[in-house]
Parts: structure tokens; sequence; C-alpha cells
């Protein structure tokens, strides 16, 4: 009995140490319910049950966002529009649907949802360049050829087959390509559209050339000279437009990449300072849990609390040291940039080969 009164502090003490923790645990409740932080660079999650949670709205939040993204009607009437109008509209829609996305994204940690959006928004993107390209071709054609209507009927009817019908073929097809250039809203194809066609006509000009009778052999090998430098002139003109574009489609994506990045530092500053908070109540409450454990004896407990603060402490300090975005995020956002023009350059090369096979 006298044995059993000698325990019983002992055990009063155990019983005292097993509240308190509990007691700490309960206190550093809102880390644990948080269930993540950053650890070796990566966002990590405590229990696969909420993970998996975090990963299922993520993917809820792609598909809202991202995945079903549909241009509407009214944006495709507009059609053609300059590069500049159609990269404009583009940033605006990637920024709104990264927002949109980031505000509801909570475990992405390898940047797997953010990579498919990106890929989702920037095959939307050339898809619609296309559309537009294809709207720009189609109007000026129809220009062209509504232009060069009456010309054809003169065509037809021989007006040109005789002396001095090649100045007057000259004269009439320069003034419509003029009034051709004069014409506002063609779209990007524009020059390309032209140089195909002058190309088209290149073997109706040279035969009218030849069956000129005012012309001398001097004169026609001078004007087949000229005639040739004007279609490389309108064959610059077109790779001068296509460079253009090229370079603004370059300017957007930059545009587009710095936008993306901010609101990923935003996203990833706010994550930061949330797990700020959460390990300070941790560490308040693992000191508060070290202090009764002196007070009550228990000196290799309250040895180990200080271990643990310490290890909270260089935690803290190591992730709010500034390097980790920089180290762990901005390698997986900067290949990003040149996702849209790698994309382009596929698909350019797939046409080419589909040129070639047809040929």
């Amino acid at each position: 009995m006298a044995a059993g009164d000698a325990l019983r502090p002992e055990r009063e003490r155990e019983r005292e140490a097993l509240r308190v923790r509990r007691s700490s645990r309960s206190a550093a409740g809102p880390l644990r319910r948080r269930q993540s932080f950053f650890q070796g660079g990566e966002l990590l999650s405590r229990r696969a049950g909420f993970g998996e949670d975090q990963r299922r709205e993520d993917e809820s939040s792609l598909k809202e966002k991202g995945l079903n993204m549909q241009p509407s009607r009214a944006v495709k009437n507009t059609f053609p529009v300059s590069t500049e109008n159609f990269t404009c509209e583009h940033l605006k829609f990637s920024s709104l649907a990264t927002s949109k996305f980031m505000k509801r994204s909570f475990k992405d940690e390898k940047g797997e949802y953010l990579k498919t959006l990106e890929e989702a928004v920037s095959m939307k993107y050339i898809d619609l360049m296309e559309e537009n390209e294809m709207a720009s071709e189609r109007k000026c054609r129809d220009l062209l050829k509504n232009l060069f209507s009456d010309m054809n009927k003169r065509l037809q009817n021989g007006e040109y087959i005789k002396s001095g019908g090649y100045e007057l073929y000259c004269r009439d097809r320069d003034s419509i390509v003029k009034q051709y250039r004069r014409e506002p809203n063609k779209g990007v194809r524009a020059e390309a559209v032209l140089n195909e066609f002058l190309n088209e006509q290149g073997t109706e000009a040279n035969s009218i050339l030849h069956t000129d009778t005012k012309l001398t052999e001097n004169e026609r090998q001078i004007k087949e000279e000229k005639e040739n430098a004007a279609l490389l002139e309108q064959k610059y003109k077109e790779e001068e437009e296509k460079k253009i574009e090229r370079e603004r489609m370059i300017v957007a994506e930059k545009e587009r990449h710095e936008d993306r990045v901010r609101q990923m530092e935003e996203k990833f500053k706010q994550e930061l300072e949330q797990q700020r908070q959460e390990m300070d109540r941790a560490i308040e409450s693992k000191v508060k849990e070290r202090e009764e454990m002196l007070n009550k004896g228990f000196k290799e407990r309250a040895k180990n609390l200080e271990e643990e603060i310490k290890k909270l402490n260089n935690e803290k300090e190591r992730i709010h040291g500034g390097g980790i975005f920089k180290d762990y995020v901005m390698p997986f956002l900067c290949p990003l940039v040149e996702m849209v023009p790698n994309l382009l350059m596929q698909r350019s090369m797939m046409k080419c080969l589909k040129k070639g096979f047809n040929r």
C-alpha cells in the first residue's frame, strides 16, 4: 500500500504530461488542418486523403476554367482581325483563365494542372489563330476575285492580245493591286494571298508579253526582268508580313509569361504567409508545452521539445529565405513561354509535309 502511495505522484505527473501534450496538439491544430507546407521546395500533403480532395478540386477547376474554353460567337464574327488585336484578346483571356484557376487551386506541387491549363489555352489560341488566318485568306481571295472581275472579262474578250496589250494589262493590274492595298481589315494574310494571286497570274502576263507585237525582243526581256523583280518584291512583302506576325506573337507570349509568373508569385506569397502564421502558432504551442514540461520536472521531454522548436525555426528561415520561388517554381514556368512557338513550328512542319504529299 505504501508502495502504491509512493508511485501515485509519478503517475499523476505522467497523466499531467499527457494532458499537456494533447493540449499542445490542439493548439497546433491549424497547422495540421491545413496539411500543407513547403519541404525541399515542394508543397507536400501530410495526409493522402486531404491531398486527393485537393487534386480533385484542381481537376474540377481545370475542367471548368481551362479545358471547356469555347470562344463566343461574337469573337469569331470579328474575324479576320489584326495580330495586334488578336494577341491583345488572347492575353486578356489567358490571364482570366489563369486567375480563375489560381483562386481554386490548392495542391499542384508539380505544376501538372497549371501546365495542362496552359497547354489547353495555347492550343485554343493556335486553333483560333488558324481560323483567323483562314478568314483573312477567304476575305482577301474574295476581294481580289471581285476586283479582277472586269479585267477577266477583258481578258476573255481578247482586249490584251494585241499590239500594246501588255502595257494596258500592266496598267489595269497595277491599278487593281493599289485598290486592293487600300482596302482595310484584310487580316494577317493580305500580302501572302496577293503574292499567291500574282504568281498565278504570271503565266497569263508572260503570254500577253510575248504576243505583244509592239515590243522588240530586247524590250520584252527588260519587261520580263521587271516582272520577275516585282514578284520577288511581293514575296519579300509576304515574308516581312510573316516576320512581323512572329515578332508580335513572341512579344505577346512574353507578356503572357510575365503575367503568369506574377500570378504564380502572388499565389506563392499567399501560401507562404499562411504557412508562416501556422508555423508561428505551432512554435508558440511548442514553447508553451516546453515551459509546462520544465515546470513539472519533465526535463527529457522539454529537451526534445527544444529540438523540435529549433527545427521548426530553421525550416521557417529556410522557407522564407526568398529562394524557393526562383529555384523551384521558375524552372517549371520558364519552358511554358516556348510552348506556342513550338506548337506553331510543329503545325507548320505538318502543313509542309502535307503539301509535299499532295504534289
